[in-house]
């Protein structure tokens, strides 16, 4: 079976005003970029300066300059964040606000590499004392607020509380979904993070007092985390500083209305919060109330807006319309995100009702309302934003999102006790448009992600597919399939999905020579892993043999089959199976069933029907 995916956010999303994947750099950008870095060398040197409004001038040059591939290692090379944090972790509060700006940045471009050098850097010790910081400035903020002082000073103490507030928060976030060793790093030392939101939380719902984009970064900070840890959110559920109820009544008042962002981590946190603690006592019912919370947000959003939204408008906006330019460059930003994490919420919701919670592996049963919202409004929802997102080069990362939830989606169908009928004409619209999003990239990841989904539903379609799979598009996939395996490190997870799609496709396509091919490269496979002397710790080379065998157990499960004779019979088909029985006998007991629990089962299901299918194939033509 294929793999349900977890929603994911990438950290590419987080600087990336719009939510998504940035273009090359221009030819004159690149032409550029020497002159830039011989200009960089006297910035870098003013974050020795003594002055501190110097070093906030450099810190702030600087990441301009971030998304710019050549000057970003020019800067590593000349130890920019060495100089940063020893320089620029100061008591000037606006400079280590930039500072930490600056540094989530620099760790979005180069990834979790750099989130690692921070911590043997001992980042924490930072955020711990800018917390108290933090904390010392709200209280300042909060007891002249009460005291009605000079209004243009609050309003300035206010805006600059909320930057700091919300770099601090949002450089912790971006750190923490680096990678499993630094969220575990960080979430062993959340508490105190935890109770200094909450209470900013509170304040704000109980006095609205500042604005949706810092609320907003709260919002996050709860949702990522109770994505990522169930522990958090039995925090969340323990704690008395965090009402999750208050934040949802709140999202739903007048003043929230146009918050759509805010309303979508609504939707996310509700999810984690009520599965996370086992307060879902109907999981349609609960399902199918989020879902359509969610929809109703995310169609709310003007999708030709968002469209000829281009970040490119600050840049060539000045004077006047500059403020106009960044207001509105920041509620796309919004936009995108809301649809985005919108996204990520469906696709979670979508895993979580493909579980059963019996353990019995029984068909699921959806409730016809359930059912029927996912096919009349959810589907049409995700296949607008699918024909939005796949048509653009800054939208193919959400493009690749929504193919992931609707991933989930075929595989959750084809988990359940019945396949409804509306559902197989969706399945032939969405193929051709995961062809299309596959067609217009070189990203591996995206293709094994398409692949997925082509999987699934070629597994619903049946012998609809005959007109949907080519002999080149049988070719591509096998001799993509076989430049991975040569390579040294390969994607492996696109080769189980290639043998999952083509297995299926040789049992409908009606075609003796395709059926051939695909079968003798599921037999090169096996024979290619098998003989691994490590493979007892490369489970995905284990899933690749397993998925080959089931797949030949289907492809050449009757005789009946028109290609049954002239492949498995002509070819000896049974002579080769019996030549592998020891191996697969040997790696079954090499499966460390403490360790791979599931796939021990699988590997054992398969070895056992491995001896049942030579000996059914041997008296089939008897």
């Amino acid at each position: 079976m294929g793999k349900l995916k977890r929603a994911s956010r990438s950290r590419n999303a987080r600087l990336n005003p719009l939510g998504y994947r940035r273009k090359e750099c221009s030819a004159e950008a690149s032409k550029s970029s020497s002159k830039d870095i011989s200009q960089l060398l006297p910035v870098l040197n003013n974050l020795k300066s003594p002055s501190e409004s110097e070093k906030l001038k450099a810190i702030t040059t600087l990441s301009i300059y971030i998304n710019n591939e050549e000057i970003r290692k020019f800067l590593l090379k000349e130890k920019v964040i060495a100089l940063a944090f020893e320089h620029c972790f100061c008591d000037d509060l606006h400079l280590v606000s930039e500072t930490l700006d600056f540094l989530k940045c620099l760790l979005i471009e180069e990834g979790p590499g750099i989130g690692k050098y921070y911590w043997r850097l001992k980042i924490w010790n930072h955020i711990k004392k800018y917390l108290s910081s933090l904390e010392s400035f709200f209280e300042k903020i909060v007891t002249r607020t009460e005291d009605s002082g000079d209004a243009p000073t609050q309003e300035n103490n206010l805006t600059a509380f909320q930057g700091f507030a919300e770099n601090m928060i949002s450089f912790i976030i971006v750190l923490a979904v680096g990678s499993e060793e630094l969220f575990n790093n960080v979430i062993l030392n959340i508490d105190n993070v935890l109770a200094h939101v909450s209470k900013l939380i509170n304040w704000n719902i109980t006095s609205q007092g500042y604005s949706n984009d810092l609320f907003n970064c709260f919002l996050e900070f709860l949702f990522e985390f109770s994505t990522e840890s169930r522990d958090f959110i039995e925090k969340l559920s323990e704690s008395p500083d965090v009402q999750i109820n208050s934040i949802l009544d709140f999202l739903e008042t007048d003043r929230q209305n146009s918050n759509i962002l805010g309303k979508v981590y609504g939707d996310g946190i509700r999810f984690n919060y009520y599965e996370g603690i086992g307060q879902i006592k109907n999981k349609d019912e609960a399902s199918l109330f989020i879902l359509d919370n969610t929809i109703q947000h995310i169609t709310s959003i003007d999708l030709n807006t968002l469209r000829s939204a281009q970040s490119e408008t600050v840049k060539q906006s000045n004077g006047p319309d500059l403020s106009r330019s960044l207001k509105q460059l920041n509620s796309t930003r919004n936009e995108a995100e809301a649809l985005s994490v919108g996204i990520d919420v469906i696709t979670s919701i979508f895993e979580y009702l493909s579980y059963d919670d019996s353990g019995t592996e029984e068909p699921i049963v959806l409730s016809p309302d359930l059912e029927n919202h996912m096919l009349k409004n959810v589907f049409p929802c995700l296949d607008e934003l699918l024909d939005f997102a796949s048509k653009s080069d800054e939208s193919l990362f959400l493009a690749s999102k929504i193919v992931n939830c609707f991933n989930n989606l075929c595989w959750l169908f084809l988990s359940c006790d019945h396949i409804p009928t509306m559902w197989f004409n969706s399945c032939l619209k969405l193929w051709d448009s995961v062809i299309f999003v596959s067609s217009r990239t070189e990203d591996i990841e995206i293709h094994r992600d398409c692949l997925n989904v082509l999987w699934a539903l070629s597994k619903c379609l049946g012998g609809t597919i005959t007109s949907k799979v080519s002999d080149d598009m049988v070719r591509s996939i096998i001799t993509k399939c076989q430049s991975i395996i040569s390579g040294s490190q390969g994607d492996l997870e696109f080769v189980l999905c290639s043998v999952g799609f083509l297995g299926t496709v040789a049992l409908h396509i009606n075609d003796i020579e395709v059926t051939r091919s695909i079968s003798s490269f599921l037999l090169a496979l096996i024979h290619e892993f098998i003989g691994n002397k490590n493979l007892k710790n490369d489970i995905n080379q284990i899933d690749i043999i397993l998925e080959s065998l089931n797949s030949i157990y289907d492809i050449f499960g009757d005789k009946s089959y028109s290609y049954d004779y002239e492949i498995f019979v002509k070819e000896d088909y049974i002579s080769k199976l019996e030549s592998l029985y020891p191996e697969i006998k040997r790696m079954y007991k090499t499966i460390d069933k403490n360790k791979h629990r599931h796939l021990k089962v699988k590997a054992e299901e398969t070895y056992i029907n491995l001896e049942r299918f030579i000996k059914y194939k041997k008296q089939e033509r008897q």
